[in-house]
């Protein structure tokens, strides 16, 4: 009973698996076909194969796919899988994002005292012997942990106060969100001289970044132990972009 089709082979179990077995009982390399006895009893079906010619006692592998039987392979033969190239997988470019971060207050401070008669310019040194000044410029930290800065930037100029001539501030890195007598300086700096009228945009080390992302600081500041060089930065109501600090970092 060779070649009957599959509504017939099945008709009298009423098997409706998806996944059939049965044992070859002949092959065709040539039709790509073989003959399948299905239950044992003689009800047998013609069936595709792809691949090498099954031998006659196999036991095939069958589908069923819209009401037809494809034959996967026999059991227990070794399967060939086709060898796939690696692919060099090429990881996505960083993000990289860049953040301003403006001061919410800037002014100066002396021994004694919480503010000094600046407004609200930075101030280091002393020109009038009350002892030396801390200017500061104070920021709402976005606390961004887990970010690395690739580049950070403040802008300062300098304003009227002490020799016109050329005069280097020291920088300072401070954990402070608003303007105390006594910060604490975390780390520090020279910035570049400054003639009065002169600006400059100041490259500040990485990690000073990190700190003002992560929040770890929240202050920058110009300061000097002794009464020199006395010099006076812009604050925020002479100079808009006082101490305006920009960071690019990469996410994650």
């Amino acid at each position: 009973m060779a070649g009957v089709s599959l509504a017939t082979a099945l008709r009298s179990t009423g098997d409706t698996r998806t996944i059939i077995t049965g044992t070859v009982v002949s092959a065709s390399s040539t039709t790509h076909t073989a003959v399948v006895d299905l239950d044992g009893q003689g009800t047998r079906v013609t069936v595709p194969f792809v691949g090498a010619t099954p031998t006659a006692g196999n036991v095939a592998v069958l589908a069923r796919s819209n009401h037809r039987l494809w034959m996967l392979g026999v059991y227990g033969a070794s399967v060939s899988v086709p060898s796939v190239p690696d692919v060099p997988v090429t990881p996505p470019p960083p993000t990289v994002t860049t953040l301003t971060l403006r001061p919410t207050a800037t002014g100066s401070t002396r021994p004694g005292s919480v503010t000094a008669p600046s407004g609200d310019s930075l101030v280091q040194g002393d020109w009038a012997g009350y002892g030396p000044a801390f200017g500061q410029a104070v920021y709402r930290s976005p606390i961004w942990a887990g970010n690395t800065t690739r580049s950070c930037t403040v802008q300062i100029r300098r304003t009227t106060g002490g020799v016109n001539a050329g005069q280097s501030a020291t920088l300072h890195r401070m954990p402070n969100d608003s303007i105390v007598t006594s910060p604490t300086s975390q780390a520090s700096m020279p910035l570049p001289a400054l003639a009065v009228g002169q600006s400059a945009t100041v490259t500040l080390p990485n990690d000073w970044g990190d700190a003002l992302l992560t929040g770890a600081s929240r202050a920058l500041g110009i300061y000097v132990p002794g009464s020199s060089p006395y010099v006076r930065l812009d604050g925020l109501s002479t100079w808009g972009p006082s101490f305006t600090v920009t960071i690019t970092y990469q996410e994650g």
